[in-house]
């Protein structure tokens, strides 16, 4: 988390401690709550929530966060994923903001569809070095250079945002309201070959079946109703006049 006061002051707090460590005098502490809430009782998480409480004397003008994320799909598509996720806001004007909302979809984003059947691990690696964390993994020219890279990333769509106009104390603290709904995606596939022929014979048995008793019904009808006339010749004959 990344925010800018009066004079382009950064005030800075992270989740890895040994980042904390690298933010010199600017480091801030903020009081953090995390809830994922199962709207529908079906022991799948529907939204996510957020909420800081930052004691800063300071106007706030814009703000950065990064979340980082797990993604994963299952079963048709089997893609697993690790993924920045960056949340921004600045300011339309100077006065700076007490408190900030926002209400979002996550949504996966694609540039390329997903091979279905395949266990595509491409993106299963993360921005920030688990061994040795570094500033310059998480300043935001570095994301974004990261993300353009990728072919299917994470995005906040839609997105609804409303702010209180102020400035932060001891007394009335910063606040941050997060919440992102887990809502189902449409996903941009491509069959494999085998999808391509089992989905092709479903749909080619019916009309085989439909076409034999089409056959079938006309063959009875014609030599029923004696509209081709034939007789039978023996064996024997017919190999005589040949």
């Amino acid at each position: 988390m990344e925010l800018k006061g009066s004079n382009q002051t950064s005030y800075t707090w992270s989740t890895y401690t040994d980042l904390n460590s690298q933010f010199s005098s600017n480091l801030i502490i903020p009081h953090m709550s995390i809830q994922q809430l199962d709207d529908n009782y079906d022991g799948i998480y529907d939204q996510l929530k957020l909420k800081f409480q930052i004691p800063i004397e300071d106007q706030i003008n814009s703000l950065y966060i990064l979340l980082l994320f797990s993604y994963q799909l299952k079963e048709r598509m089997n893609l697993i994923m690790q993924t920045p996720l960056i949340i921004r806001f600045d300011m339309p004007n100077l006065l700076g903001f007490c408190k900030y909302s926002m209400y979002g979809q996550l949504s996966l984003h694609q540039r390329e569809p997903l091979l279905e059947g395949y266990m595509n691990t491409v993106y299963n690696n993360s921005i920030i070095n688990n061994e040795q964390h570094k500033l310059k993994d998480i300043q935001l020219d570095t994301i974004q250079k990261f993300l353009n890279k990728r072919h299917v990333t994470l995005k906040i769509d839609p997105k609804y945002e409303t702010w209180t106009l102020g400035s932060a104390s001891y007394l009335d603290p910063l606040v941050l309201n997060l919440t992102l709904f887990y809502k189902p995606n449409k996903i941009w596939s491509h069959p494999n070959i085998f999808h391509m022929l089992w989905w092709g014979w479903i749909q080619y048995f019916p009309i085989l079946l439909f076409s034999l008793f089409i056959g079938d019904r006309i063959k009875a009808f014609v030599y029923g109703h004696h509209l081709i006339y034939g007789f039978i010749m023996k064996y024997d004959r017919i190999l005589y006049k040949q």
